[in-house]
């Protein structure tokens, strides 16, 4: 299973969208925070143009005592 990071990796390659707001994303994900709503949306909307795929692949939420974490699964 693909994640938010390999479609990251993905546009990177193809040096579709922001290169630097994309590195970002990376990093925050990488730390296993959350996404800004407005970074998923640009995202999904560079996942929809420029892969080919309907939406962006699947992330698991889970609670921790930090609330705002998110954890993107393989």
């Amino acid at each position: 299973m693909r994640s938010l990071i390999d479609d990251i990796e993905e546009l990177l390659a193809l040096e579709k969208g922001d290169k630097y707001r994309l590195i970002d994303m990376r990093v925050r994900l990488e730390k296993n925070k959350r996404l800004y709503i407005s970074d998923r949306e640009f995202l999904e909307n560079l996942v929809k143009t420029h892969l080919g795929r309907s939406g962006l692949s699947p992330c698991l939420l889970y609670t921790s005592d930090a609330a705002d974490d998110l954890l993107c699964v393989d």
